[in-house]
């Protein structure tokens, strides 16, 4: 493990967990380390990730850009870039239920059926 990684992995773990609210999370699906160069408003530094793990980057929004292709991707607080073959995208929410996919619920509630007793 570089030096690198290791400063930011103690960096993060130095975070408390509400300041990570702030943060970008990158997962790496390769195989493959990959070296990220992370641009913020004020500051560059590469930063190495492991194959097939996750990592929680403080400080978005930032530009991530991939070191070998050149890629660039931008990343505002609590999104979470993948890496896949060597490509970087975004991982796609999913949509938010509208009022038209919603059903609303009944004005009353039936009552439960009642059971009769015979003499």
């Amino acid at each position: 493990m570089s030096f690198k990684t290791l400063l930011v992995a103690a960096m993060a773990m130095a975070i408390p967990a509400s300041a990570l609210a702030g943060a970008v999370t990158v997962q790496n699906k390769d195989g493959k380390k990959v070296v990220l160069v992370v641009k913020r408003s004020n500051s560059s530094m590469d930063v190495d990730i492991r194959a097939r793990s996750t990592m929680e980057l403080p400080g978005a929004p930032m530009t991530l850009t991939h070191k070998l292709t050149k890629e660039k991707i931008e990343a505002v607080d609590g999104e979470t870039v993948i890496i896949s073959k060597g490509q970087l995208s975004k991982l796609t929410p999913p949509p938010e239920p509208t009022e038209e996919s919603t059903p609303a619920p009944p004005d009353e509630v039936p009552a439960p059926p009642t059971i009769e007793k015979s003499e």
